[in-house]
């Protein structure tokens, strides 16, 4: 290349990650590869953080209740991502998850007189994708599936008209796609989730996979066993976080920081509850609505395992 030469610019369907236009042929063989296919650590997203263009806030999350990384293209995704994983009716989390039947996402734009989406400068059909498909499975109820689409309010409220109208036309697209295979829908938008919670719960996820020599079933037990029979509850609501945790390691001979990393861990499985909503944990200040549920089996980490494990 010529000294100062511009460097000249890609075709505009030229995917720069994989060195290659997109074609029909392209998009079968990742297909045939296995992309946007599989379930739980089996899964392969459709997209990955460098796939597409990022402003920063795209990252590789190791996930806590599926063991792969997931791919999260926004601080939005990472956030609903850590919010679903403290659902326990949710059994597998697949994010960027394809609308792979691209020829029929193409028929349907056409039957609602919507502009087909295709690759720049080709006449590919666009893949659409969900940004996470989530696999509920309640007692009593068959296994189901929902799929989100999630979206800043403030940029559909700032876009402009033309814009605004083609982003509902895609999700009308996505909608009826969806619809015709039994699957719910869900538009979601990221001013509506319960940041407070989400912040919280950043912070919990740390701990919800502590190891078996920590979260034994006798150490699980002490702890729970110390709010049900010997904590005062009047009392803890004026004690700070640090000062009930000392509290808690003094009564079960445990040190401090075990203390701790059992506290957080049994909250995130809602063995111990506590109010996520009201305000940010902070070990300065008391935690709020402390209670063991009545059901608490005492079984420990046995138990727990056996929620997420179907």
């Amino acid at each position: 290349m010529i000294p100062n030469q511009p460097v000249p610019t890609p075709p505009a369907a030229f995917n720069p990650r994989r060195g290659t236009l997109v074609t029909r042929d392209y998009l079968q063989k990742l297909i045939k590869k296995g992309v946007g296919s599989g379930e739980r650590e089996s899964y392969r997203p459709w997209l990955k953080i460098r796939s597409v263009p990022s402003k920063g806030t795209s990252r590789t999350v190791p996930g806590v209740r599926v063991a792969r990384g997931h791919h999260c293209l926004s601080n939005s995704e990472y956030m609903f991502l850590v919010l679903m994983e403290f659902n326990q009716d949710i059994i597998d989390i697949r994010e960027q998850f394809p609308l792979i039947d691209y020829d029929e996402t193409y028929s349907i734009a056409l039957q609602k007189n919507i502009r087909p989406a295709l690759y720049i400068g080709t006449d590919v059909p666009f893949v659409f994708t969900a940004d996470f498909m989530l696999s509920f499975a309640q007692p009593g109820k068959e296994p189901s599936l929902v799929a989100i689409s999630l979206k800043y309010r403030e940029e559909i409220n700032a876009a402009s008209v033309h814009k605004r109208k083609r982003i509902f036309e895609k999700q009308e697209i996505e909608k009826e796609y969806w619809t015709r295979r039994g699957v719910k829908s869900k538009l979601c938008f990221y001013e509506d989730l319960p940041h407070t919670k989400i912040k919280n719960l950043i912070i919990l996820r740390d701990y919800a996979n502590l190891s078996l020599s920590v979260a034994s079933d006798n150490n699980l037990h002490k702890i729970i066993r110390f709010f049900e029979v010997l904590a005062d509850p009047e009392g803890i609501e004026n004690m700070s976080l640090r000062s009930l945790l000392r509290l808690v390691s003094q009564n079960v001979y445990m040190e401090y920081k075990t203390a701790k990393d059992l506290f957080f861990y049994l909250v995130w499985h809602k063995k111990i509850i506590i109010n996520l909503d009201l305000c940010e944990l902070n070990l300065s200040k008391p935690i709020v609505g402390l209670r063991v549920p009545s059901s608490n089996p005492h079984s420990g980490r046995s138990s727990l395992n056996g929620q997420f494990s179907n």
